[in-house]
């Protein structure tokens, strides 16, 4: 799980890690980066690889499972303000830029999922998927055809995860040049703002603007 879990309720957290080569693993915050050369790291460089996501998701019950999930890319962000949520914590908003959406699938629902004892809904609700991988029993609507683009160093992505029982979670994630995956939960506010949990570091907003308020 990256960050905090947000404030909706019911809401069940995401589990993203960074996968491929000797970086494979999750994290708290931050992937750990591949050594240079290995072929999860990410780069704008002809002879790199693109980083692969996994995103990890639990379900509330039986009767749970996955409606969509929606990626959306931005290329920069500003930092608003900060405000301190425990005595440790500050949560930041973050104004993202840009916005295009570049991966939405959503479950294939039909007659058989209606129909008791075939146990469809189990085959709706997958324990992980993989960015730009479309999982059985799931249709693409973002991109019409072929796979989505590959993530990009220095961009910024949300995530946005729906179930069934609508429960929702978003986290935001930046594709450091190194190749790691930092992120943080983020709880929608106007237009392209997230309030992001917790402890945003510096090097996550990408124009380095001081905050424009912080609330002790």
């Amino acid at each position: 799980m990256l960050g905090r879990r947000p404030r909706w309720p019911a809401a069940l957290p995401l589990l993203f890690c960074l996968i491929g080569g000797a970086a494979s693993g999750c994290a708290a915050r931050k992937a750990q980066a591949p050594e240079p050369g290995e072929a999860a790291a990410a780069g704008q460089d002809a002879g790199r690889t693109p980083p692969l996501v996994s995103i990890g998701v639990k379900y509330s019950g039986t009767e749970d499972y996955l409606k969509s999930i929606r990626v959306v890319k931005y290329t920069s962000a500003t930092l608003l303000r900060t405000r301190r949520v425990s005595a440790t914590e500050r949560a930041s908003v973050v104004r993202f830029h840009g916005g295009v959406p570049v991966w939405t699938v959503r479950a294939e629902l039909g007659l058989l999922s209606r129909m008791p004892g075939l146990n469809y809904r189990k085959k709706l609700s997958p324990s992980s998927l993989v960015y730009g991988q479309l999982p059985e029993h799931f249709v693409q609507v973002v991109p019409e055809k072929g796979p989505p683009e590959p993530l990009k160093a220095g961009r910024y992505y949300v995530f946005a995860v729906k179930r069934a029982s609508g429960a929702a979670n978003l986290e935001a994630v930046k594709i450091d040049p190194d190749g790691g995956v930092e992120g943080y939960t983020a709880d929608p506010r106007a237009g392209t703002s997230y309030e992001l949990c917790c402890n945003v570091r510096p090097e996550f907003v990408s124009d380095g603007e001081s905050p424009l308020r912080a609330d002790r």
